[in-house]
């Protein structure tokens, strides 16, 4: 689910997105879930006001790249099975 923030320019109410919109989607979440990853990803990257934009795996997701399962938010590969 996705969270937004409003904010007002000149006098126009606007929504901020606060969240990544692949959060709920990411298979970084089934790491977490399985303590296989902390959840400071996810806090620092997800969740963030603004960070969400520079994670690698949403950047790539955007331009229809394939990027692997363990690929983590500052592009480099956790050391984990795949299942």
């Amino acid at each position: 689910m996705k969270s937004f923030r409003t904010i007002y320019k000149n006098d126009v109410k606007v929504l901020r997105e606060m969240t990544c919109k692949w959060i709920t989607l990411c298979p970084l979440r089934e790491y977490e879930r399985d303590g296989a990853i902390s959840l400071k990803w996810k806090k620092e990257y997800c969740e963030s006001e603004l960070n969400w934009r520079h994670c690698k795996r949403y950047q790539l997701e955007e331009e229809c790249i394939p990027h692997r399962d363990n690929m983590m938010p500052d592009g480099s590969f956790a050391d984990l099975k795949m299942t």
